[in-house]
């Protein structure tokens, strides 16, 4: 039997990985006999994905010290004290080994995990263990495979278990011990699998790139009809790294700058800034009149689809100082709806200057006012909405890329199409 098993964090229970819930769907009818997933988390509300896709309830372990005891006698704490000396540096030595030993002991008890889930529910065969963060399940399912317990595994990676800068001390624990174990890693843009190897020291040719992608609108959107009103749409968890207090600042400098006009901004997404930036956007509107702004909180992937689709947006921001590539600016380009970016991660791959705005890496306030100035200036010369919509579907096509990266994984696992 060939075994496919995904590990997720959370998918398919509430929780994030709302990009999971577009690719789960092209897993129904793939050539692998069985298809499961995994979870992190197994509680709360569960989305819809395919019925001839299996859930599997993790095993759980306590006796957490237990695992801490054993990560001190590790081979692979040696090797992470070793990998730390080698890195140089007195100051952040101590931090660093107590993330070391701790990250040790999460593998050694995340390892178990796995090994007693496959046990319990007989999964034996030709095992293909998809890990869709490259992190501490993606490092077990590596340990699983040295050991013959699991024939093939392959992972993608993002951004958080990508970019080593922005870790604390800027230290990804076991990330250097496992880059050559699994079978394949997949990177979402060209310059992420560049990074991958350099950074890793990647030394065999088992990187590739596997974009993301988005169902495009059963009908093309009708790009947006020029009014008295610039809108403005974001959509992050709100956190430091997204930097959302800079387009606060962008909207109020730009409804200075058009008093003649409204301005409106709206937010998607929760996060513990968000109360703090509620409170800051009641001054600011306060302040100015023609200025009006909106935080919608958390809303299903659905939901975010049909706001995007019929919110009549003018321009979606992203001002964050770190990303993948993200898919929210995918859905908003696919809507028609022209980006504003920083040039980080692999964005430079989604947006350009003639389906949006390419600000610098370190963006500030007044690039998001200047790239609102630019597409609103030049937007009857430059059709960004029809080509941010053409950009999406000709590279980050759901319908194109998941079918190709599933032939991928098949091809991986020895599986020959009938």
């Amino acid at each position: 039997m060939n075994n496919l098993i995904i590990l997720t964090s959370s998918f398919p229970y509430e929780g994030g990985e709302q990009f999971l819930e577009t690719e789960i769907k092209y897993w129904k009818g793939t050539n692998f006999d069985n298809v499961y997933i995994m979870s992190d988390n197994n509680k709360g509300a569960l989305r819809s994905f395919p019925g001839e896709i299996k859930l599997l309830k993790k095993h759980k372990i306590n006796k957490k010290f237990l695992y801490v005891v054993k990560a001190l006698l590790s081979v692979y704490f040696m090797k992470e004290v070793v990998c730390l000396f080698k890195r140089g540096g007195v100051i952040n030595f101590i931090s660093n080994l107590k993330v070391a030993l701790k990250s040790v002991a999460v593998l050694l008890r995340e390892k178990e995990m796995l090994s007693k889930t496959m046990m319990s529910n007989d999964i034996d065969g030709n095992n293909t263990f998809y890990c869709y963060w490259n992190d501490i399940s993606f490092y077990a399912a590596c340990i699983l495979k040295e050991k013959g317990a699991v024939n093939q595994v392959v992972s993608r990676a993002h951004r958080f278990d990508l970019y080593e800068e922005q870790r604390k001390n800027k230290y990804m624990p076991l990330k250097r011990q496992f880059a050559n174990s699994p079978d394949r890693v997949y990177l979402l843009s060209k310059s992420a699998l560049k990074y991958y190897k350099s950074k890793y020291s990647v030394t065999v040719n088992n990187l590739d790139v596997a974009r993301l992608g988005v169902n495009l609108p059963a009908e093309q959107p009708q790009a947006k009809i020029s009014r008295d009103t610039v809108k403005v749409i974001s959509i992050s968890y709100c956190v430091p790294v997204k930097q959302i207090h800079l387009i606060a600042s962008a909207v109020l400098e730009y409804a200075k700058q058009n008093q003649d006009i409204g301005v409106e901004w709206a937010h998607i997404g929760d996060g513990p800034l968000l109360k703090s930036l509620i409170k800051e956007s009641r001054e600011l509107t306060r302040k100015q009149t023609n200025l009006t702004i909106n935080f919608f909180g958390h809303k299903k992937n659905t939901d975010v689809i049909e706001i995007l689709k019929s919110g009549g947006f003018d321009i979606f921001i992203n001002s964050s100082a770190s990303e993948g590539i993200p898919v929210s600016i995918m859905e908003a380009m696919s809507c028609k709806i022209p980006s504003i970016a920083p040039n980080v991660g692999g964005i430079s791959d989604l947006v350009n200057n003639e389906n949006g705005y390419l600000m610098p890496k370190k963006c500030t306030a007044s690039d998001i006012v200047l790239g609102i100035n630019t597409i609103c200036k030049n937007k009857k010369t430059i059709d960004y909405g029809n080509n941010a919509y053409n950009w999406v579907y000709e590279r980050f096509n759901a319908s194109i890329n998941y079918p190709d990266f599933i032939c991928k994984l098949e091809k991986i696992a020895g599986i020959n199409e009938p």
